[in-house]
């Protein structure tokens, strides 16, 4: 369940299979005090009848981010109040 509305929004983002269990670092480009240890869990999900691999941002403010995906890509994003942001962060979309 996401708590979101107003200027609260929530990230999900899809990664490969291998990436089960590891951590994802998010930074906020827009918020210079943003901790730059900020992460979340990369955990295998059920999403209807499919599993599915993701890490999920539950609350994040408006505003830009950046992800550092694993194998040294960077992904930026925007996150609107009120709504999810959906990510395919995978090196091989199905």
């Amino acid at each position: 369940m996401l708590d979101i509305g107003g200027d609260i929004g929530a990230v999900v983002a899809r990664l490969d299979d291998d990436q089960e269990g590891t951590e994802l670092p998010i930074l906020a480009m827009d918020d210079p005090d943003w901790d730059p240890a900020t992460h979340t869990g990369v955990w295998r999900r059920t999403i209807g009848t499919r599993s599915v691999v993701v890490a999920v941002y539950p609350e994040l403010r408006h505003g830009r981010y950046r992800i550092t995906v694993p194998y040294g890509r960077t992904a930026d994003f925007a996150v609107t109040g009120g709504s999810v942001t959906e990510l395919d962060l995978r090196t091989c979309s199905d």
